[in-house]
């Protein structure tokens, strides 16, 4: 794969501060190409273990390559792609924007070889390949469409995502759903019927998948990269059965508090006009394991 690096200016120029002719990370650039380049690209933001991309068509990623800059996994949804860089996610995104933001061009060099970047996520080795690849989390047909309820996973207190710190959250980016601060440490699936279909490596995002093949995002915790060590233990597998009575990992909720992102969201990312969620509960109320959250009507 060709990389690109920026075309330097003879005089020094700075704009909002920042210093636009100064060398730009090869890796940058061969991310922007990966993502279909930037006339693909709408809007670049990040959480602090997530990129988000909204892009104009998602055919055009090359998401082999997210890994070879230290992508944990990745998740493609409608024309949003949200792709697990770590610690490493608010630089892509400044990066990124910055280049859009000043219109800086971009000419091509030679080819080179790209090496990984480390990320302090944890690795698991009972974790399935298949949880590395990409998820595409395609639409189902309406007259497939069946409805279903999303039940809470844990004892706690339900979030609206409009109270959420995480932008991608809280301007609902990467779905539509409810956030459920936990009082206990055991976590079960948020569904009654369907399947668990991908986890991440740091154990920290599950990927359900209803009856009718429609996805569910749950989030174990949004932000742990200030942790050493892993706070969940992780008992199921991928592809499993999913049921409300599925127990899916023990938490510490002592790391996740020093983390300050124990907060649960589940989201489901494609939702058409003609969908819809009905909230069952209301902002901070009182939950237990296995009470209906909302419903996918």
């Amino acid at each position: 794969m060709n990389i690109f690096r920026w075309f330097k200016k003879n005089k020094k120029t700075k704009k909002n501060n920042i210093d636009i002719d100064r060398d730009i990370d090869d890796k940058v650039i061969d991310l922007i190409y990966a993502l279909g380049g930037l006339g693909n690209i709408i809007n670049i933001s990040s959480s602090s273990t997530r990129l988000i991309a909204k892009l104009k068509n998602t055919h055009k990623i090359n998401s082999n390559d997210f890994k070879k800059f230290g992508s944990n996994s990745e998740f493609i949804s409608k024309n949003n792609v949200e792709i697990f860089f770590g610690n490493m996610s608010h630089y892509f995104a400044n990066e990124i924007n910055n280049i859009i933001d000043n219109k800086l061009p971009l000419i091509q060099k030679q080819k080179i070889e790209i090496q990984p970047i480390q990320n302090n996520v944890c690795n698991n080795s009972d974790l399935d390949n298949s949880c590395n690849e990409p998820e595409i989390l395609e639409d189902v047909s309406d007259n497939d469409f069946l409805p279903f309820n999303i039940y809470s996973p844990v004892d706690g207190f339900v979030y609206y995502l409009s109270d959420l710190n995480d932008v991608a959250f809280k301007n609902n980016i990467l779905g539509q759903g409810i956030a459920i601060k936990p009082k206990s440490p055991k976590y079960y699936c948020p569904l009654n019927e369907g399947k668990i279909i991908s986890i991440n490596e740091a154990l920290s995002c599950y990927v359900f998948e209803s009856a009718d093949k429609t996805k569910v995002l749950m989030y174990a915790g949004t932000s742990l990269i200030k942790l050493d060590q892993s706070p969940f233990e992780m008992l199921v597998k991928n592809n499993c059965d999913a049921n409300i009575d599925i127990h899916l990992i023990n938490s510490d909720l002592n790391k996740l508090d020093i983390s300050k992102n124990s907060l649960i969201p589940i989201v489901v990312p494609n939702l058409n006009k003609r969908r819809r969620i009905e909230y069952c509960v209301k902002n901070r109320q009182v939950v237990k394991k296995g009470e209906i959250l909302f419903k996918v009507v």
